[in-house]
Formats: C-alpha cells, sequence, structure tokens
C-alpha cells in the first residue's frame, strides 16, 4: 500500500475535489496484520473520470466493469481495481443494477461483512462504520445489516459467510448469520456453477475446512446442489496426513481435498459429476479420475509405486495414497502406500528416452505394432527402474521385434 506505484496511483486520484481511499480485503488484511494480496481503491469519482485522470498520467486502463463502476488500472504493470462509490438500485439474487454516489457510509452499507466494508486513506486513517476493526481482530463474520437482506441481494454470499469464516473466524461462526443462511439456504440454486467452483475451492484451501464444512454439511448446502461430497471424516484424516508428511501439492490442494470428501464409492462417474456439476476444467476433471484410480490399485513393490508416479504425476499418485489411508484411518496395513508418499518428495520425473523415430531407423514401419513395441519398452524400462539408456532400449526393442 506504500509502494511507489500505489502511491502514484493514489496521488493521481485524490485532489481538491476527489477522494480515494483504500478499500476491502488490503484494509482488512493490514488491519489484521496479515499479508496483502490485491489493492483494492473506491473513489468519489465516476469511471470515466478515472479514465481520463489515470490515461493522462501515463497509466494503462481496462474497463473489467464499466456498468459496475469498476475500472482496472496498470501501473508499471501493477493491477489495480478503482470502483466509484455505489448504491444497489435493483438486485435478483446473482445480479446488481447500480447507481453511482459521493456517500462513502452508503456504499460501506451496500458490502456483504463488516470486515470488508472498512476503507482507509492513504494517511492510515481508518473508516470505520459498523464495527468492522473490532469484528475482525476477535475473528467475527458478521453481515453488515440485516443478514437475509444480504443473502437476498447475492446468493453467492452464503458461501462468502462461510469461507470467510473458514480464514478469518475464530469459534463458532455468527448466530445471526448462520441461521440466516438456513433460512436462505435453497437460494444458492439460482447461481452459477461457476461461481459456486470459485467460492469452494477457496474455502477448501483454508487451513481446516472442516468445521465450517459441517456446518454446510447440516444445513442441506450440497444437497441443494446435488453434489456428491460428504466425507468430512475423511476429510479431517486427509488434512492430518497433510501435516504428518508436509504435503505441498504443486497444482491445488482444494482440489485434493475435494477429492477426499467425494472419495466414499468415488470413481471416474464420480468425477464426471463433479466436473458437470462444478464445471471443473478438463484438467481437473482428469486429476479427479486419475485420482480414484490410484486410490482403487493396490501397489504390491517398488516397482509399481513407480509406475504409478511416472504415469500419474506426483500430485495425483501421492492425493490416491492418501485417500486411501484416510479412508481407512488404519496406519498398520499401508506400509507401500506411505512409501509412495515418501517416494514422491523426491521424485524428478524421468523421461522414456526411446521414440518412434529410432524405430524407423532398425526398418520398422508406421503402424500400431510401432506403438506396440513402444509401451512393451517403457514398461520394461520402468521395472528395470528408469536405469536403461537409449542405446539399452533400443537393443530391447530389437529383441522384441526378432522375438
Amino acid at each position: 500500500m506504500t509502494t511507489p506505484a500505489t502511491r502514484a496511483l493514489m496521488d493521481v486520484l485524490n485532489g481538491t475535489d476527489r477522494q480515494a481511499r483504500f478499500i476491502g480485503g488490503c484494509v482488512r488484511d493490514a488491519v489484521l496484520g496479515r499479508p496483502i494480496q490485491d489493492i483494492d481503491v473506491a473513489t468519489n469519482q465516476h469511471p470515466e473520470v478515472v479514465i481520463e485522470l489515470a490515461e493522462a498520467a501515463g497509466f494503462r486502463t481496462i474497463p473489467t466493469g464499466l456498468s459496475h463502476g469498476t475500472i482496472t488500472v496498470l501501473v508499471d504493470g501493477q493491477p489495480f481495481e478503482v470502483t466509484t462509490l455505489r448504491l444497489d438500485v435493483e438486485t435478483d439474487g446473482r445480479h446488481a443494477r447500480v447507481a453511482f454516489t459521493d456517500d462513502w457510509q452508503a456504499d460501506a452499507a451496500r458490502r456483504d461483512f463488516t470486515m470488508n466494508a472498512i476503507s482507509m486513506d492513504t494517511g492510515g486513517r481508518l473508516f470505520d462504520y459498523f464495527g468492522g476493526v473490532p469484528d475482525a481482530r476477535a475473528g467475527r463474520v458478521v453481515f453488515v445489516g440485516d443478514p437475509r437482506t444480504r443473502l437476498q441481494e447475492d446468493r453467492l454470499r452464503l458461501f462468502r459467510f462461510f469461507r470467510f469464516h473458514a480464514l478469518y473466524g475464530d469459534g463458532h461462526p455468527d448466530s445471526a448469520g448462520l441461521e440466516a443462511c438456513r433460512e436462505e439456504v435453497s437460494g444458492i440454486s439460482e447461481l452459477s456453477a461457476e461461481r459456486i467452483r470459485v467460492e469452494l475451492l477457496k474455502l477448501l484451501a483454508a487451513d481446516d475446512p472442516v468445521p465450517v464444512w459441517t456446518d454446510m454439511v447440516r444445513m442441506r448446502v450440497f444437497e441443494v446442489l446435488d453434489l456428491p461430497v460428504c466425507g468430512v471424516d475423511q476429510l479431517a484424516r486427509f488434512l492430518v496426513l497433510e501435516r504428518e508428511y508436509s504435503v505441498q501439492f504443486s497444482k491445488s490442494r482444494s482440489l485434493c481435498r475435494l477429492a477426499a470428501l467425494a472419495a466414499n464409492g468415488a470413481n471416474a462417474g464420480t468425477a464426471q459429476v463433479l466436473a458437470n456439476r462444478l464445471r471443473l476444467s478438463s484438467a481437473e476433471r482428469d486429476h479427479l479420475k486419475h485420482a480414484f484410480y490410484v486410490a482403487m490399485e493396490t501397489p504390491d513393490s517398488e516397482a509399481s509405486i513407480r509406475s504409478l508416479l511416472y504415469h500419474c504425476g506426483v500430485d495425483t499418485a501421492v492425493n490416491g495414497a492418501m485417500l486411501v489411508l484416510s479412508k481407512s484411518g488404519n496406519a498398520g496395513n499401508h506400509d507401500l502406500w506411505r512409501q509412495l508418499i515418501s517416494t514422491a518428495e523426491t521424485w524428478v520425473q524421468p523421461k522414456f528416452p526411446l521414440a518412434g523415430r529410432d524405430l524407423l531407423a532398425v526398418g520398422l514401419q508406421p503402424g500400431p505394432r510401432m506403438g506396440e513395441v513402444l509401451k512393451q519398452v517403457e514398461n520394461w524400462w520402468l521395472v528395470e527402474a528408469f536405469r536403461p539408456d537409449k542405446d539399452a532400449c533400443l537393443v530391447e526393442a530389437v529383441r522384441l521385434l526378432e522375438a
């Protein structure tokens, strides 16, 4: 918030009749002493004025949400969201029609939680109209105003209530907010799958999402969404394994935890249902499918462990191993699964040294037979712990051709 790029933008947006403040997450995290991710700015100037001022200063502008008063301003390559103060004129639970205003408190009143309604000027002075500072410091996620009204304005706020409690809350969720969520839970069926996916994966990234996920199960959230997830006890054991092995999934910790929630009776069909319901990408869907596949395998040797890591990749293979261990909770009978997780810590994906052009060079014609030979040699190379080099693999290929 004090970098040269940030200061340059705030200097441009502030003036005799102009005022800009930091707003939302950056202020909340600054109050709590947490790392700040993105800088959001609110201003009493209309979007066209923001564009004019920014471009006159040599900054690039992108009208990312012009109808809602939001402009993205790029300063030295760093993006800032600058939004004009606004009022909700009409809401339907998914979208809002807004009008611009110069009333800072009215703009704060339309926000979701008190901790997100705090603003701050460049001198560090806080403007807290609804008690967001004490709520944030006490770990209370409290809706601004009437919780049911806030939920009816935007149904996604139900998921945000649980996500923010998982990330910032202390103790039990706010009782008034929890009751409002229970009363309004049927409304989440109106939301798009894409918006739900984003919130659920962010929630699952919390250090311990189990308590709020349990509340959501009790509230029938996943029944309303027709999502094949439950397995809260399994997720709890999954988190214990994460800590035990200091597992750091390189792709998506949230996706791996989602697999744990869906793992009871899970298969490729379950992965496809989740992909359809949450609009997962093809890569995310395949990760779930392969993790469930790994969990149904039974490694019986170091070679089978290498095979799973080689064919599925570290994240997917470890995810599958942890699904097995968390499902049973029996540490004594799964030495090979645990060995897989330990092996993955130093795993470097090997590259098969043989290619189709190498077989062409020894006279094999293109066709199905070439693919069969390559696969046979690759399996042999895998059993030999990836030690044979290209020449040795070619010798094995010739041997197969001559057999």
